[in-house]
């Protein structure tokens, strides 16, 4: 039998300290995206409303919509790469996890005012903020200043509007994957704009004819409507940047995703995401995949070099 004593339980504590200070996604600072929401490039409560021509909108992604579900099998308007998990108990616990993203966002500090237009403006990493509604009109630029890991977060408890033919720009290493706008009410994107970023609305969204999306869709109560968009779930060169369970006790398990993010040069235009060749379509019924789950970090040598030393200096006393 192994009995700690107080200095015991302190070196234990630090050893837990280190290893997660090693784990990836462990740190307060990692984001905003849940295991639960991850793999969606739609998530609704009121369903979804497809306008359009036959397979004019594509989306590359995991759909649900809970407690009004939409079943998309007979729906020839879009074409669904990835699995319509109605209102089922993935779709709700999805659900519930966009509340603790909210809550999640409301601890990121400090906040950084913006204006209520951002259309010719260029925005570095951080938590930007404005109780009015958000606006990008011609051209925003993120600016990532080289690091591929920096956040952007947009917070404002009004609206989301983007106008016609706006374009965001992901400059010097921005990843779409690290992009969160966080609505209060509705978001709307304009007729052929290009869109990079999460958005989590909480209550509806609508994107109109030819609008592109690099990232997610995903409201609270209300519906998501759409018009011939191209929808695609962000690429990521590192682990996505999430709360995971032994950091957040309401977040789940992290997910780690792969692929090359775009990072466009602030001089460079920007590019239509690509809809040339028409995917097979793939079976929109409920499906027992399981969400990845990681397989964590790995504490360097030095921090368990660290760690057995502060055993050693603090001891434990163990009894046969």
């Amino acid at each position: 039998m192994v009995q700690l004593n107080s200095k015991s339980l302190l070196g234990v504590c630090l050893i837990a300290i280190m290893i997660c200070s090693e784990s990836t996604g462990c740190l307060p600072e990692a984001g905003l995206l849940t295991a639960g929401t991850s793999n969606f490039v739609l998530l609704g409560g009121a369903g979804f409303t497809f306008a359009g021509g036959n397979n004019s909108t594509i989306l590359r992604g995991d759909v649900a919509s809970s407690p009004l579900a939409t079943d998309l099998r007979n729906n020839s308007k879009v074409i669904l790469i990835g699995t319509n998990y109605l209102n089922t108990t993935v779709a709700q616990n999805a659900k519930s996890d966009l509340l603790n993203m909210y809550a999640a966002a409301a601890t990121k500090t400090p906040r950084i005012a913006i204006v209520a237009n951002l259309g010719g403006t260029t925005v570095v990493p951080g938590v930007h903020e404005t109780q009015i509604g958000i606006g990008v009109t011609g051209v925003l630029t993120l600016d990532g200043q080289g690091d591929p890991a920096a956040s952007f977060v947009f917070i404002t408890g009004d609206t989301l509007t983007t106008a016609t033919n706006s374009v965001i720009v992901l400059a010097n290493g921005t990843q779409a994957c690290h992009v969160f706008w966080m609505i209060g009410s509705s978001a709307t994107l304009g007729v052929n704009s290009v869109f990079y970023g999460t958005i989590i609305a909480q209550i509806s969204i609508t994107g109109n004819t030819g609008a592109n999306v690099t990232g997610r869709l995903l409201c609270q109560s209300g519906a998501i409507t759409l018009d011939s968009n191209n929808i695609s779930l962000p690429p990521c060169s590192s682990a996505q940047a999430v709360l995971p369970n032994n950091c957040n006790s309401t977040a789940p398990a992290t997910v780690a995703s792969s692929g090359t993010g775009p990072s466009i040069s602030a001089s460079a235009s920007a590019t239509m995401p690509s809809s040339t060749t028409t995917p097979t379509p793939v079976p929109t019924v409920a499906s027992t995949r399981t969400m990845p789950r990681p397989s964590g970090g790995k504490a360097t040598t030095l921090g368990l070099f660290a760690a057995l030393l502060v055993m050693a200096q603090f001891g434990a006393v163990v009894h046969g």
